[in-house]
């Protein structure tokens, strides 16, 4: 799948008001940047957990309360 498609999908994804997405993957950098991209277009905060950090804000705006 062509990075611009996968950019796509994940913002259908998020503006259908899905209240979770959970995405496992070996490319993490790759889907890093996917989703930095699909945040800033949206202008959503980015949070990131994982099992050896917990949860994390990674980039995007700042939401109130966060």
């Amino acid at each position: 799948m062509s990075r611009n498609a996968s950019v796509h999908d994940l913002k259908q994804l998020i503006l259908s008001f899905n209240s979770l997405i959970a995405i496992e993957t070996v490319e993490e950098e790759r889907i890093r940047n996917i989703l930095g991209s699909v945040a800033a277009d949206l202008r959503l905060p980015l949070h990131e957990w994982s099992l050896t950090g917990g949860l994390s804000r990674r980039f995007g705006i700042v939401s109130e309360g966060t």
